[in-house]
């Protein structure tokens, strides 16, 4: 998150002091398209194939193709499972979470697809870059406390999507792929606000 607000001044410092550029914060949700996990949303667990993602988009330059970087974070997917139960003569609750987010670092390119920049402004994205992915599994038990663990990695991938432009309100449905061990998709619907 410190990232993400660093990002987020600094691209507002290069907008006004030096370039004549579009900055966009940005807040959508997504779905995990691929890979097919097995549902696991039986009772007592709580399974969530995408999420809450939020990000920011800088746009160099208002010309018809320009082009400029996201950072953003996606939510990928989410599992927890609690369950309480005796043992001996004592209430114990063991708990097990798995997540996985991903941080990604893309180069876009935007083109305008309208004749002209006022009212309804359709247009296309598309982006490449690097995608930092980070899995985490944690472990809670009464008597035993918690363990965690998790592993990174940085792999490449990029998105393609539509949007449009409403006075200084932006919508976009993005389609992300990311190359990691397994490929993954994500289909994205976000919101944003020009300035």
């Amino acid at each position: 998150m410190k990232k993400l607000v660093v990002a987020a001044l600094l691209l507002s410092v290069l907008n006004t002091a030096v370039f004549a550029g579009t900055f966009k914060p940005m807040i959508g949700y997504g779905t995990l398209l691929s890979p097919s996990l097995p549902d696991m949303s039986a009772v007592g667990h709580t399974e969530t194939k995408g999420g809450l993602n939020y990000g920011i988009q800088y746009i160099f330059s208002e010309g018809k193709t320009s082009y400029g970087l996201e950072i953003a974070s996606l939510n990928l997917y989410d599992y927890k499972y609690s369950q309480t139960y005796l043992s001996g003569f004592t209430l114990a609750t063991a708990e097990v979470g798995a997540s996985i987010t991903s941080i990604p670092i893309l180069c876009i390119l935007y083109h305008d697809l309208s004749d002209s920049n006022e009212g309804f402004a359709p247009y296309f994205q598309g982006g490449l870059g690097l995608f930092m992915n980070t899995a985490k599994v944690k472990f809670t038990q009464t008597f035993i406390g918690r363990v965690e663990s998790s592993t990174s990695s940085s792999d490449l991938g990029g998105f393609v999507g539509l949007g449009a432009k409403m006075s200084k309100l932006d919508i976009a449905a993005k389609y992300y792929f990311i190359q990691m061990d397994e490929s993954a998709t994500m289909f994205n619907l976000t919101a944003g606000i020009n300035f």
